[in-house]
Formats: C-alpha cells, structure tokens, sequence
C-alpha cells in the first residue's frame, strides 16, 4: 500500500554496493552530529552552572569582605556587647551609672509595694486578731 511507513519502492528496496554504503555513511554522520549536538549542550550547561557558581562564591566572599570592613569602621559595633540590665548577677550589685540607679530604685518600690500590699491584707484579715480573747497577737509592720 503506498503511502504506509513500511512501503519502499522497489529500487530503494534493491539498494546494494556503493548506493547501500553511502545510505550507511549518511546515518552514522547524522548520529556522530547529533552525539556532538549533545554534547555539546551537556558541556555549555556545565559550563554555564560552574561559571555561576563561581560567581556566587566570588560575590559570597566580597560581601563577608565588605561586611568585615562595615564592621571595622562602625565605632559602636563593640558597644553591642553590653549587658541587658545594668545589673551584675555575679556579685548582686547594680552599675554605678544612671541606668544602675534607675533599676534600683525600680526594684526597691516593688519591694515597698510589696510590703504595703502585704500590711493592707493583713489588715483586711485580721491578721494576729484574736476574736475570742480580744487581743492583737502579732504586730502588724507597716513600712515608712
């Protein structure tokens, strides 16, 4: 049937000597150009991605660079390694600045507020009260 893949002519079917050896030649020229076609993208793509991978150590390293030399002229970069509180929890005391002043005075009216709270409820429960015999047991402090 003609036009079906698999129909040859009969003279194509009959091909034999120099006309089959150049059929054959032709093919495996057609296979060697396109083995180089593939090899030749494997080896641009490899070359593209190492060239950029190149590139993105070579803009790693500047940037580490360029952040070294940030930090060297910046006079404040070292100031960052100060405490959080001007408190030393080693020897419990506060620094002599007035951040450490502020935070002492902060901490000792929560202990003042603490002690008025604590006089309040003890008044407010009757505290060291005894109803029975009448007498107050227990003194009842009241910070100044």
């Amino acid at each position: 049937v003609q036009g079906c893949p698999s129909h040859i002519k009969r003279i194509e079917r009959m091909n034999a000597g120099p006309a089959c050896e150049e059929i054959n030649y032709m093919e495996r020229e057609q296979k060697k150009v396109l083995r180089d076609e593939v090899t030749e993208n494997r080896r641009s793509r490899n070359l593209n991605r190492e060239e950029s991978r190149w590139r993105a150590i070579s803009a790693q390293e500047s940037a580490s660079d360029e952040r070294t030399k940030r930090m060297q002229v910046d006079p404040m970069m070292g100031r960052k390694n100060v405490a959080g509180h001007p408190f030393n929890i080693v020897n419990h005391d506060y620094d002599k600045t007035p951040a450490g002043a502020q935070l002492q005075h902060h901490d000792n009216m929560i202990r003042y507020r603490s002690k008025v709270r604590e006089a309040s409820l003890a008044m407010r429960n009757h505290l060291g009260f005894n109803p029975i015999v009448g007498e107050q047991r227990y003194e009842i402090s009241l910070p100044p």
